[in-house]
C-alpha cells in the first residue's frame, strides 16, 4: 500500500441529529447532556487469521455514535450499531472513561467485559470539521480476531 486513498463518510443531515437527539433521551435518560453525536463510520478490519486478505473496507450505514454526560457528569456512550440496534455500553456491564475533557472533543476508552476495547477520539481539523476517529479491537475468539479503525463526522451539540 503505498499513499493515502480512501473516502471521508457523509455529513449528518439535520434530520439524523433530530433522531439521535430523541435516542439518547430515550436510552441515556432525559437529563443527559449530549456532547457530540457522529454519523455514518467508514473504515478498514484487519483480520489475524485471513492474512492472505487481511484487510477489509468497512462502513456502518446509518450508524450513529453519541457522546454524553450523565447528570452526574459521568461519560455516556450509545451507539446505533451495523444490525441498527441502540447499543448503551455502560448497561451491558462495560467501563466508560474519558481520558480527557476537552469542550471541543476528547478521547473515550470503553472496555467490555467480553475483552473488546473501543477508543474514540473526538476532534476537530484546522477548517473546524469535527470527526470521530475510533478503534475496536476484538480478541481472538471474538469474530476471527480482528481490529478495525474508523472515522465518522461528527456536530457539536
Amino acid at each position: 500500500m503505498e499513499g493515502r486513498s480512501g473516502e471521508l463518510p457523509p455529513m449528518l443531515t439535520e434530520e439524523q441529529v433530530r433522531i439521535a437527539k430523541s435516542d439518547a433521551q430515550a436510552f441515556l435518560g432525559d437529563e443527559t447532556n449530549i456532547q457530540f453525536i457522529c454519523g455514518e463510520s467508514v473504515g478498514n478490519g484487519f483480520y489475524i487469521d485471513d492474512l492472505e486478505n487481511p484487510f477489509e473496507n468497512d462502513r456502518m450505514t446509518d450508524g450513529v455514535t453519541i457522546f454524553a454526560k450523565d447528570s452526574g457528569g459521568q461519560p455516556m456512550i450509545a451507539f446505533r450499531d451495523s444490525l441498527k440496534e441502540m447499543i448503551v455500553p455502560s448497561k451491558t456491564g462495560a467501563t466508560i472513561r474519558k481520558v480527557n475533557d476537552d469542550a471541543d472533543g476528547g478521547v473515550w476508552i470503553v472496555e467490555y467485559q467480553t475483552g473488546i476495547v473501543e477508543t474514540f477520539n473526538v476532534s476537530s481539523n484546522k477548517s473546524g470539521q469535527i470527526f470521530n476517529i475510533w478503534t475496536t479491537i476484538k480478541p481472538k475468539g471474538i469474530l476471527q480476531g480482528r481490529g478495525s479503525l474508523f472515522v465518522s463526522r461528527c456536530e457539536k451539540i
